[in-house]
């Protein structure tokens, strides 16, 4: 039998109990809340008027030869080269999930990526030995994805 003196210490580990619980479920909230807006955030970036007229060029880029790509692509390749190199990093540290990437801009990674294979050891040597290390990483992530999940509509 429990006597009346113990009633405060249970009561208080009780409360406790309840404060830890509310707690985290608050930060498990707020970390899913936070994850959503920098996603827009990153989504709202690509819906520049900048990047979708480079998007739009990246759907015509014959990239067979790099001295044409370099000439006539340049700008618009650029333009989208610095939006994904700057969201590979956030989904390898966590901070996006892979999903979220896949759904939104899943198709035009793929599609640029795709586009830059037949002159990428060319725009290695011409810019850096790193070059593309992150989008290329991104790439590869967002197609496990959608390996894995072929009834995902995208």
């Amino acid at each position: 039998m429990v006597q009346i003196e113990y009633l405060p210490i249970v009561l208080t580990g009780i409360g406790i109990i309840v404060a830890i619980t509310y707690y985290t479920l608050n930060l498990r909230t707020a970390n899913k809340s936070r994850k959503g807006q920098l996603l827009m955030q990153a989504y709202t970036r690509l819906d520049t008027p900048e990047r979708i007229k480079a998007l739009e060029d990246m759907f015509e880029w014959k990239t067979d030869n790099f001295q044409e790509f370099r000439e006539n692509h340049w700008n618009s390749w650029a333009t989208i080269h610095v939006y994904f190199e700057g969201l590979a990093p956030l989904v390898r540290l966590g901070h996006l999930d892979i999903e979220y990437i896949a759904a939104l801009i899943g198709g035009a990674l793929l599609k640029y990526w795709e586009s830059m294979l037949p002159i990428k050891d060319e725009m290695t040597e011409y810019l850096y030995p790193r070059w593309c290390a992150e989008t290329e990483y991104l790439y590869n992530e967002v197609k496990k994805f959608m390996d894995k999940h072929p009834d995902y509509e995208y």
